[in-house]
């Protein structure tokens, strides 16, 4: 029996290894008997379990922290060789993956493109052009599936100079062009309304050069006199049969342009057919 230098308690040293089962003060058996002088570090409760290398029923422990200064496969070093063994078994397999995902994401990347170059020639080959027809000035022209609505282009006039105003276009002639549309009289006001209108609006070309009119509500603001009591064309009016005048800028020097007017279908708004009509330019109502 010895008695513990810390807290006086008796116990077998040999059973518990020197370390009292009241307060887990280490005795070192050549101070069991109560010679040990100094405390040893961390104190009557920190001993307990930073220094001792038993268990108080003498089984050989390992402290609950300990382990965490190896890996847990074994020592340092061998710790450190699994750690390299790891790093090369994971390059192998992120290398091995590579080697496979790789060479097949560019195969599909090569086959999208290849399938969209294929896709644009099939859609070029498959593009029709609308088809382009002459007409003659006063000719009706069908605008509409059934052939029952038509717009027929009738005279034409130079409406005033070029350069008469500062703020018309230098060097270009006003013209207006006189476009009567046609429906059948028993009719009803909605039998031709469609989502989209009949024809598209109305341009004239010289050369490479496309126009489209001139708005009449902008003619009225700065040059009423110029309209008079004439009613401006609208492609929305050919449904309802509305005649009107189409304005124009054109060089001084023309006397004869080509207006192009666009067969659309009503519910999709594709062009189905062109027509061509060449205008000449008289001189009545010249200013």
């Amino acid at each position: 029996m010895v008695k513990c230098y810390q807290c006086g308690k008796k116990f077998q040293w040999k059973r518990f290894d020197g370390i009292c089962p009241k307060c887990g003060a280490y005795n070192r058996p050549e101070t069991a008997a109560g010679q040990q002088k100094t405390p040893q570090p961390g104190g009557a409760y920190g001993s307990a379990y930073s220094q001792r290398a038993q268990s108080a029923y003498g089984e050989r422990v390992q402290p609950a922290y300990s382990g965490r200064t190896q890996s847990a496969y074994g020592g340092g070093e061998q710790s450190a060789a699994d750690r390299k063994s790891r790093h090369i078994l994971v390059g192998l397999i992120v290398g091995i993956v590579a080697a496979t995902i790789v060479p097949y994401l560019v195969m599909l990347a090569v086959t999208a493109g290849w399938k969209a170059v294929e896709a644009d020639s099939r859609a070029d080959e498959e593009t029709v052009l609308p088809e382009v027809v002459s007409a003659e000035q006063g000719t009706p022209l069908s605008v509409e599936p059934s052939g029952e609505v038509t717009v027929t282009v009738e005279h034409a006039e130079i409406v005033a100079k070029a350069d008469t105003f500062s703020d018309f276009p230098a060097g270009e002639k006003l013209v207006r062009v006189y476009l009567d549309a046609n429906i059948p009289e028993d009719a009803q006001w909605d039998d031709y309304d469609g989502t989209y209108y009949l024809i598209g609006e109305p341009y004239i070309a010289w050369g490479d050069n496309y126009k489209i009119g001139v708005s009449g509500y902008r003619l009225e603001e700065s040059h009423a006199e110029l309209l008079g009591e004439n009613t401006t064309f609208s492609s929305y009016g050919v449904s309802y049969g509305q005649d009107g005048y189409l304005y124009f800028f054109v060089p001084k020097e023309d006397t004869q342009m080509e207006l192009y007017i666009d067969v659309r279908d009503q519910e999709t708004n594709e062009v189905q057919k062109i027509y061509r009509v060449s205008v000449e330019l008289g001189t009545e109502g010249e200013t």
